[in-house]
């Protein structure tokens, strides 16, 4: 399983590892997306991505900017980071190994593995893990007791009960992206996971992600 260190646009080294099958070469390569406030190094990142390789994919499986063991602050994983991150190991696999036929991400992670499945033709089919269908819903997420919120630049919000710092561009960023329009032009087969016990990411967003 070879450790790789993926260099993106920001000049930012990702932390990255490809997982490969077994006695055989990959006939075909994928990416997963982790998510939010998680990293590569997750558990069910790791499972989902070596029961792939049984079935003969490739798996990157890397951590977003600011997380885990890659480069770059937290502050700077905002949505569209994540998005550019997913991108640029797009080109990184696609320069040194092959082109992708799979995406898979898990929560925000899985939006923003819709949005880069837009962009990249040679993207074949994706599948998402207890993603959001609006980016609007992860806003609500951010539970902060901060009434001048909107005049700083920078606040502590928790986030599952663990306290992160945020920028407000990090907020502000969620608004920029219309998730329902680009699932309806995507074109492509998209498996949607989702657990009716998610309390956290409702199941009704897999319902609206389909329809």
């Amino acid at each position: 399983m070879p450790n790789l260190k993926i260099q993106n646009s920001k000049g930012h080294l990702l932390n990255a590892f490809l997982e490969l099958p077994a006695n055989q070469k990959p006939r075909q390569y994928a990416i997963f997306g982790h998510c939010f406030t998680c990293s590569g190094s997750f558990n069910a990142v790791k499972n989902i991505s070596r029961e792939l390789t049984k079935h003969g994919f490739g798996v990157l499986r890397f951590d977003f900017t600011g997380l885990g063991l890659s480069e770059g602050s937290f502050t700077e994983s905002h949505f569209t980071a994540n998005v550019k991150d997913l991108l640029d190991v797009h080109q990184f696999m696609k320069d040194n190994y092959a082109a992708l036929s799979l995406l898979v991400g898990h929560s925000l992670g899985g939006a923003a593995v819709l949005v880069a499945a837009s962009k990249l033709d040679d993207v074949k089919a994706l599948a998402t893990i207890g993603a959001p269908s609006n980016i609007e819903h992860v806003k609500k997420l951010f539970t902060y007791d901060n009434p001048d919120f909107e005049k700083q630049n920078v606040v502590e919000v928790n986030i599952g009960g663990r306290p992160f710092t945020i920028d407000k561009e990090f907020v502000q960023n969620f608004d920029q992206t219309d998730l329902p329009n680009i699932v309806h032009g995507l074109k492509k087969p998209f498996l949607i996971l989702h657990s009716p016990q998610d309390t956290t990411v409702g199941i009704n967003n897999a319902q609206e992600l389909y329809h």
